[in-house]
């Protein structure tokens, strides 16, 4: 049969389906035809086709999709399939029962999803018998979208031992099952992970759990929390979508000894973590808390409770509405580290009164969409330990404390913080950067005292900056290393006393479409290395050059740039290793130029893009004796390659949607000459370029298979995916080819 028989929506007669053998047509492409006379699915002939699917006795892994049937063939149970490893039961909607399966002896991974008529897993399936072990190597048990199943029949009687059933179970997981009602496995000895989701009407969890590291409950009852006793090796515990929970239950708390991580997300009745009275001795091996997600959150404890956790080291709180402040004695935190807050709209101070302190061990500090946020706890310029620090989206607040920033701070981050009026002294920082602060980026002038000492600065990135805040800054950063100027439409052109920052190794321009010009006098940054433009409004380059040592210079969408590049002077830049340039003006038809002055013979790395009426490369790039990888794309016009051909350096060269070029450079065109010495070379085709091979390469791929030399799953993709087939077409090609290690043909589809 041929492949993809399912996308054949409107077939309605099929006498006969065949079923490949191996990676040939499966029986589920069936599923897809639902109009199909000739294969019509009832009870009797899914099971008749199931039972002739009887696979080989060594079989391992085993997966069944789809199934119309309401009972499964008597192979599935058949004890002589003792080699299965991995058994997936999928979406067998009509399926009223479970086969037998407890006695597999090496199967591991059992997955049962999507058996919609199945009421009952019963002891049928487990066993019922304590001294037999039911699947005595299953690991992982997922059962998931099961609507109707409601008990779980792991025992005959109600006070059975279990200890003898899956005791070597690791990972259980039971996931949209909203029916299930009855009692879980009361003893599993190994399971190290239990995960239940969306099980409103559950209300019991297993009693005994002596193993286990992780839970994880998800839109479930909160009295399921009650029903476990032994959770003194739990490490990590996640609650989700739990109605009703007020608090966490001072039993559960007082049993998590060992816990490291709690995660509380969407709880929306929740109102504190824990009640007044409430010891959390029990939870000294607490390592990270994060909450988000409950409206309802006042406060993480009672009033008169002390929030101690000695061994917290990270605290995440996020779209906490009512949330009004941070327990008042968070100052006794001594090991945090990592303190977040985020979306958290009645949060007006961080700490109520000002006495109180943040932990002095902080290192890293985030403050996002805080939206009434007002001031900063006084101490904050105290946190010896302080090393980040960034603030976004709290648009009331008006200055960080007088007390300063933290001396040992390293990066500073201010977002639309549309209010800030006043920063103390950022000279010590190694990155600063602030955007969409106006009411402190505008009141900056020249004589503004804390901007005297900014000698230590070494790395700058400013977001909406204007000409008068570089004016500010000129003289101030002279020990600068990085500089990024990012989305500033107010920048038209820089101070007349240009750049002076002798340090500065790499400079970037991005999204300033008014810019006009870069800045004079360049040349004097002679420590400056890299280079990039991106999408500004320059019209030239300056007329004393640019910076002799330059290394790497990007420029791409420049429209405005007319200047011929015969005037930028790139030929004198002797330390030039990478140059990159795309969407230059239209009237470039040949680059770079014949007599091999344009560019500097000490490039490596050349890439040109978007050159919409470039006809030809030019014989000047022969002179490029180090360029060792060349670049060009979307050059629709391109035709010509230069007759002298390539430097002997190179190694590799990249060609994209230049579909004209393209047709030349097959096997048969006049310009493989010129890359056949080439490495690598790898051409980008536009999608309707057609390769004249194709089908022959095709051809002698299916004979290779039909002879039992082509591995079948490499086949199918050979038939399904063109990419695949050009790339070994070329590289058929390339056995020929002398030097040609490699030749790989893309359609823009695949590249896409």
């Amino acid at each position: 049969m041929p492949p993809h028989m399912g996308n054949l929506k409107n077939l309605s007669v099929l006498p006969k389906f065949i079923v490949g053998e191996g990676n040939g047509v499966e029986i589920k492409e069936l599923m897809k035809l639902p109009d199909l006379q000739g294969g019509s699915r009832n009870e009797r002939y899914e099971l008749q086709v199931l039972n002739t699917l009887r696979p080989h006795q060594n079989l391992e892994k085993l997966y069944i999709d789809g199934y119309g049937g309401t009972k499964f063939s008597l192979w599935i149970e058949d004890s002589a399939f003792i080699n299965i490893v991995e058994l997936n039961l999928r979406n067998c909607h009509r399926i009223t029962s479970l086969p037998p399966l407890r006695q597999l002896p090496l199967l591991r991974y059992l997955r049962i999803q999507g058996m919609d008529e199945v009421k009952t897993v019963g002891v049928e399936f487990c066993g019922n018998g304590s001294l037999f072990k039911a699947f005595p190597s299953l690991e992982t048990l997922y059962i998931g979208n099961m609507p109707e199943w409601e008990q779980w029949s792991w025992s005959i009687g109600d006070h059975e031992e279990t200890a003898g059933k899956y005791p070597n179970l690791r990972e259980l997981t039971i996931s949209n099952c909203p029916k299930l009602i009855g009692k879980l496995p009361r003893c599993l000895l190994s399971l190290e992970t239990l995960c239940i989701d969306c099980c409103p009407r559950l209300e019991d969890l297993p009693e005994m759990l002596p193993a286990l590291c992780e839970l994880d409950v998800d839109d479930c009852r909160e009295v399921v929390f009650k029903s476990v006793s032994d959770l003194t090796s739990l490490t990590t515990l996640n609650i989700q979508g739990i109605p009703g929970l007020i608090s966490l239950d001072d039993v559960l708390i007082q049993a998590l000894v060992s816990l490291k991580h709690l995660k509380i997300v969407c709880c929306e009745e929740l109102r504190y973590l824990w009640r007044n009275g409430t010891s959390l001795s029990k939870l000294s091996s607490l390592n990270s808390l994060e909450i988000s997600g409950c409206p309802q959150l006042v406060s993480l404890v009672g009033e008169k409770m002390d929030f101690y956790l000695s061994s917290l080291e990270t605290l995440q709180i996020g779209t906490c509405d009512n949330l009004e402040q941070l327990p008042h004695d968070m100052g006794g935190l001594t090991s945090l580290k990592n303190l977040e807050t985020d979306d958290c709209k009645s949060l007006v101070s961080l700490l109520k009164r000002e006495e109180v302190l943040l932990p002095c061990n902080l290192e890293n500090l985030l403050i996002t969409r805080c939206w009434n946020l007002e001031k900063l706890p006084n101490n904050l310029g105290n946190l010896a330990c302080l090393k980040n620090f960034e603030i976004y989206d709290c648009p009331k607040l008006v200055s960080i404390p007088a007390t300063g920033l933290p001396s040992n701070l390293k990066s500073l981050k201010i977002f639309a913080c549309n209010s800030l009026e006043y920063l103390p002294e950022t000279s010590h920082l190694e990155k600063f950067e602030i955007s969409n602060s106006l009411g402190y980026l505008t009141s900056l002038s020249p004589f503004t005292p804390r901007f005297q000492n900014w000698d230590s600065q070494k790395r700058l990135e400013i977001y909406n900056c204007s000409k008068q805040l570089l004016e500010c800054l000129h003289g101030k950063i002279v020990h600068l290393t990085y500089l990024e100027l990012i989305d500033c439409p107010a920048l038209e052109s820089f101070s007349d006393r240009g750049l002076y920052i002798p340090t500065l190794t790499s400079f970037t321009i991005q999204n300033c479409e008014n810019l006009k010009f870069l800045p004079n006098q360049m040349q004097i940054l002679t420590s400056l290395q890299n280079l990039e433009i991106n999408n500004c409004g320059i019209y030239s380059f300056p007329e004393e050059g640019l910076p002799s040592n330059l290394i790497k210079l990007y420029i791409n969408d420049c429209n405005n740039l007319t200047q011929p590049m015969s005037e930028w002077g790139l030929h004198a830049l002797t330390s030039l290793r990478e140059f990159e340039i795309y969407g230059y003006c239209t009237e470039v038809v040949a680059f770079p130029d014949d007599e091999g002055l344009l560019l500097p013979a000490s490039l490596i790395h050349l890439c040109i893009g978007r050159f919409k009426n470039l006809k030809s490369i030019s014989r000047g790039l022969h002179n490029l004796s180090f360029l060792r990888t060349l670049y060009i794309s979307n050059c629709p016009k391109l035709r010509f390659l230069p007759k002298e051909g390539f430097p002997a350096t190179l190694e590799d060269i990249e060609i994209r949607s230049c579909h004209l070029l393209s047709k030349r450079l097959n096997q048969k065109g006049d310009c493989w000459p010129l890359i056949v010495h080439i490495p690598h070379v790898e051409l980008l085709a536009p999608k309707n370029v057609k390769h004249s091979a194709f089908l022959a390469c095709m051809f002698f791929y299916l004979l290779l298979s039909f002879y039992g030399l082509l591995d079948q799953d490499f086949l199918m993709l050979l038939t399904n995916r063109l990419y695949f087939v050009q790339k070994l077409q070329n590289e058929v090609l390339c056995q020929s080819c002398g030097h040609l290690a490699s030749l790989t043909f893309l359609s823009n589809e695949d590249w896409l």
